[in-house]
């Protein structure tokens, strides 16, 4: 493998002593300072194998197998914070997993009570919320009491999608009815999991149908890319689209969207008109930051040189 820098544009080799083996169909997810992968497919046999990469270090250390789940592919992946949630993959074992502890090096297996057909399906997707791992077609895990509830059931699913959360929903976009050979869809759907319902994606300038591509979230857009959109992997697709959004939504009941000028739709004392204060935030969305003149001058608060003073304070 190897290490991509943006900015400089460079790419760096990544050690493979003391790294896990060569397979594909593994998971990868990364903890704020190790990435672990996991899983996987060797070309003969699937695999219960993983390793943990230091990229400061440029080295590896092993994933123990003890108490881990069962040798898969395919399955998915997410990181909580503490511990990697694996669950589902090819055939036999699609309605297990496990939770795996990268400090301790510890597996401990994840409830299968309650788990329902639809948290078996080949090629799901798996996005973390902050406390649940939502899998689709599935259910909603939550490692804080090792259990299960359902998602509300939806048509709209397609095999080969990809998902992403926005923070409040999740998105799950393209694939198909068969994930290798189609028919391919350029639509997706919209998860809210406050009312565990779904509504449709737009389709108007949506991305052509496609599986096997990649999704990212941006903060504010899906971004989707590549894939391919025919029988068995042709042709090959160097094409993307930008899913917009929420922005006609007020998420934090200020009165204001984003498109309405709301710069933080998170939270509700920032908007356009707010009272601006000496914090450090655009409080009315103006484009600049504790600006007020006299209204802020000589407050006592070092947090800002007054601009009508020129000082602190």
């Amino acid at each position: 493998g190897g290490s991509y820098d943006p900015i400089a544009d460079t790419w760096a080799p990544i050690s493979t002593a003391g790294g896990p083996s060569a397979r594909s169909g593994h998971t990868a997810v990364w903890t704020g300072s190790r990435m672990v992968i996991w899983g996987g497919f060797n070309g003969q046999v699937t695999l219960n194998t993983g390793g943990r990469y230091d990229p400061v270090s440029d080295s590896w250390m092993p994933v123990t197998t003890v108490d881990a789940p069962a040798a898969r592919s395919n399955h998915v992946a997410v990181f909580t914070g503490s511990e990697m949630i694996v669950w589902g993959g090819n055939y036999s074992i699609r309605e297990t997993g496990g939770r795996y502890d990268p400090v301790t090096d510890d597996w401990n297996a994840t409830s299968t009570v309650n788990v329902t057909p639809y948290q078996t399906s080949f090629k799901p997707s798996a996005v973390w919320t902050g406390t649940e791992m939502l899998v689709w077609p599935g259910g909603r895990y939550r490692p804080a009491t090792d259990e299960w509830l359902p998602i509300a059931q939806d048509t709209g699913w397609a095999e080969g999608h990809t998902a992403v959360w926005t923070g409040s929903r999740m998105i799950a976009w393209g694939g198909g009815l068969l994930s290798d050979v189609g028919p391919f869809t350029d639509t997706g759907r919209i998860y809210d999991p406050a009312t565990n319902s779904w509504s449709p994606t737009s389709t108007i300038n949506a991305a052509s149908a496609r599986t096997a591509h990649a999704a990212v979230w941006t903060g504010t857009v899906m971004l989707i890319w590549g894939g391919y959109s025919g029988w068995d992997g042709v042709p090959l697709l160097n094409s993307g689209g930008r899913f917009i959004f929420g922005l006609s939504t007020d998420d934090d009941l200020d009165l204001f969207t984003e498109c309405a000028g709301d710069c933080n739709d998170a939270d509700a004392a920032i908007h356009p008109g707010a009272a601006e204060t000496c914090n450090g935030v655009d409080d009315d969305c103006s484009l600049s930051i504790d600006e007020g003149g006299d209204a802020l001058c000589a407050d006592g608060d070092a947090c800002t040189t007054d601009s009508c003073e020129g000082v602190p304070g």
